[in-house]
């Protein structure tokens, strides 16, 4: 140890030893983290599907109902669940071009550490940004991630790593900007502000603990330092947990409150529509229209909507404004329904028509009570 130690010494330049040139640590996490999300999509598989919507809302998809119910641990199982096996291979691929050179080059524990932290602040603000009516799923957010390590990584040691380093920095910003342009143009559909927020996650929280290799110049032995280790930088994990536990709580309480208490109009449109009734409407952003009917309890209905121009979806909640049911495909292609729903309670219902992929466009929202089934007449 003590002749490699003596090699370092006389590769310091600017201060910190070239880590490319420090024993590297063996990977861990990222072949335990590939193994756990293909042996969870073959669970989800095995249960009915990958891409079926009731799989993966009881396996732990972020969804937004149930998380406004308290379930807020879907924000970390959500990381592990896939939709389809090319969602799967995408992000498995990722895992390999990335996971193994950052888990080498910051050690297993910050590797780790900053991937479930990038991945919770991912999904967290796909929630706060999307809202309650849609849910989501896959390890993209925190493998852009350890995207954000490996741009702050090789920004730190730009002048060290010279035009090697520049090419790594490159490859980052150009992955994230293509994936963002691809995602908003709707050329290849994706959950764009979970990249973005892991993505920014990574890059905060790994910037900090980027490894500082240098030799200690009080010990005689030169012994070589990390000027950035865990036990030197604990305080940075600690902030972040509390970072979003804060935020958390603050895009809780954002939807809990505003959800809890929406009045009909007070999103893109909407209005009043009755039984029998066919109304059109234009989705003009991604926060959907609200219509509201009178309804009795025990009563039967069916609500449908459709369109050419997006991916409809609808949410039905009760008087007090809770959410009871949704659909987003059950109308065959693009179209949503809800079928043959018996009504809890009598009082003014609410139909939140929303486009699922937060495109704009037109449709018909169709309300019928079904007299054949209807018990209270």
């Amino acid at each position: 140890m003590q002749a490699i130690e003596d090699r370092y010494y006389s590769q310091v330049q600017g201060d910190y030893l070239n880590p490319y040139e420090h024993p590297p640590a063996k990977p861990f996490f990222t072949y335990l983290l590939m193994g756990a999300i293909v042996l969870v999509w073959l669970a989800q598989e095995l249960a009915g599907g990958s891409q079926t919507d009731e799989v993966l809302i009881k396996f732990g998809a972020n969804y937004g109902p149930l998380i406004l119910q308290g379930e807020v641990w879907r924000l970390f199982t959500s990381m592990f669940l896939h939709i389809g096996a090319q969602h799967l291979a995408f992000n498995f691929i990722g895992l390999i071009a990335f996971g193994f050179e950052m888990e080498r080059l910051y050690g297993r524990a910050r590797f780790i550490i900053v991937y479930l932290l990038a991945g919770l602040f991912g999904s967290l603000t796909s929630f706060a940004v999307h809202g309650p009516m849609t849910y989501s799923a896959g390890a993209s957010g925190a493998i852009f991630g350890i995207v954000g390590m490996q741009l702050a990584f090789f920004l730190f040691y730009r002048r060290r790593l010279g035009e090697f380093g520049r090419r790594q920095r490159n490859t980052a910003l150009v992955l994230i900007g293509v994936s963002l342009v691809l995602g908003f143009s709707g050329l290849m559909p994706a959950d764009n502000f979970a990249h973005l927020g892991g993505f920014l996650a990574g890059f905060v929280l790994a910037y900090p603990l980027v490894p500082r290799y240098r030799i200690d110049p009080n010990n005689t032995r030169r012994r070589i330092q990390d000027r950035a280790s865990l036990r030197r930088r604990w305080w940075m994990p600690v902030l972040s947990v509390v970072a979003l536990v804060s935020a958390t709580w603050l895009v809780f309480s954002f939807w809990a409150s505003g959800w809890g208490g929406i009045e009909p109009g007070g999103h893109s449109g909407g209005g009043t529509i009755a039984y029998g009734q066919t109304v059109q409407g234009q989705l003009r952003d991604e926060a959907g229209d609200l219509w509201t009917f009178e309804g009795k309890a025990g009563q039967v209905v069916t609500i449908s909507m459709q369109s050419n121009e997006i991916d409809a979806q609808i949410g039905l909640f009760d008087p007090d404004n809770e959410y009871l049911t949704e659909d987003d495909d059950s109308g065959g292609g693009y179209n949503a329904r809800i079928e043959t729903y018996i009504l809890p309670v009598s009082g003014t219902y609410t139909i939140y028509a929303v486009s699922s992929d937060g495109q704009p466009g037109a449709y018909n929202l169709i309300l019928k009570l079904d007299n054949s089934i209807n018990q209270t007449s």
